[in-house]
């Protein structure tokens, strides 16, 4: 999938804990949600040649949960905005 709106392509209970995970595809990052019954998020982001994890505060429902992460992924520069910064070093 490219680019464009997160796109959900599983939604399952975790297999150790049984909390709500979901796994979207967003800025062609693999991001799996896990949701902790407080309320916070752990993000695993994979975007195939890197991988990042973050645990985000408690937030008050799923859909702001997912804003976040998506937001997060938002703050990281396109792969054009990378390219012009390795340029200007070089």
């Amino acid at each position: 999938m490219m680019s464009g709106a997160p796109h959900l392509s599983a939604a399952n209970p975790n297999a150790d804990c049984g909390c709500p995970e979901e796994i979207w595809i967003y800025r062609n990052i693999e991001v799996t949600i896990h949701f902790e019954p407080d309320g916070a998020i752990d993000a695993f982001f994979d975007a195939g040649d890197w991988q990042n994890d973050m645990t985000f505060p408690p937030a008050p429902d799923h859909e702001a949960a997912r804003a976040a992460a998506f937001a997060w992924i938002d703050a990281l520069p396109t792969e054009e905005e990378y390219a012009a910064t390795l340029a200007k070093s070089a």
